[in-house]
């Protein structure tokens, strides 16, 4: 097992995430999938409007769904990088504040 500058374990990262990270942001993107291919095919069998706005509303659903596990993504690997950042920090520069930006 191989491990970071910080001691963090850097088996099964890909970039700044997790292996399981991206398998869950891949799960719940093929889940959103799934939901928005069977509300858009309920969708279609009406004809009438009012027939159709509860599949659509599961669609919205499914879009909204998608997005916050992105959104989750984005943060956790931006979160890592930024931990990263202050472990770099304090190993190139030992004797600086911490979190005190550079004049």
């Amino acid at each position: 097992m191989s491990t970071s500058a910080d001691g963090a374990s850097t088996t099964g990262r890909l970039g700044p995430w997790r292996e399981i990270d991206l398998v869950a942001v891949v799960c719940w993107n093929a889940v959103a999938l799934a939901v928005l291919i069977t509300a858009v095919v309920l969708t279609n069998r009406h004809d009438a409007i009012d027939a159709q706005v509860p599949a659509a509303n599961v669609a919205v659903l499914a879009i909204a769904g998608a997005a916050t596990a992105n959104a989750i993504w984005l943060l956790a690997g931006r979160g890592a990088v930024r931990r990263r950042i202050s472990t770099l920090h304090r190993e190139l520069i030992p004797d600086a504040e911490p979190d005190t930006p550079p004049e």
